[in-house]
């Protein structure tokens, strides 16, 4: 079983590599994501639009500052780079089930 840390660094390459489907796989079946533009997405389908419309379409970097991790969920701040140099601060809240997949993603941005 890989723990929330774990999980999350990969979550972080798999995006920086623009790997689509390994990204929606990292998600359980019914994960929830509530992004920091205060959108909601449930389930892979609503899951890989909104990795595909808006994160990879924005051609967003992340970057991992800090982490905070208790086993089962983990707390990341990361920077994410715009294509266009902009940058934001963001902190992903990672809650990871038994078998080592994402059940919940809450993004808060400053």
């Amino acid at each position: 079983m890989a723990d929330a840390r774990e999980v999350a660094e990969r979550y972080v390459a798999l995006v920086n590599a623009r790997q689509l489907d390994a990204v929606v796989d990292l998600f359980e079946p019914d994960a929830v994501i509530n992004s920091s533009a205060g959108v909601t997405v449930t389930g892979h389908e609503e899951i890989r639009s909104f990795y595909r419309d808006s994160v990879f379409a924005s051609g967003t970097r992340l970057e991992i500052r800090a982490f905070i991790d208790d086993g089962t969920r983990c707390c990341m701040e990361i920077w994410n780079r715009g294509a266009d140099g902009s940058s934001v601060q963001v902190a992903d809240l990672f809650t990871v089930n038994p078998d080592g997949r994402v059940s919940l993603l809450i993004a808060y941005r400053r």
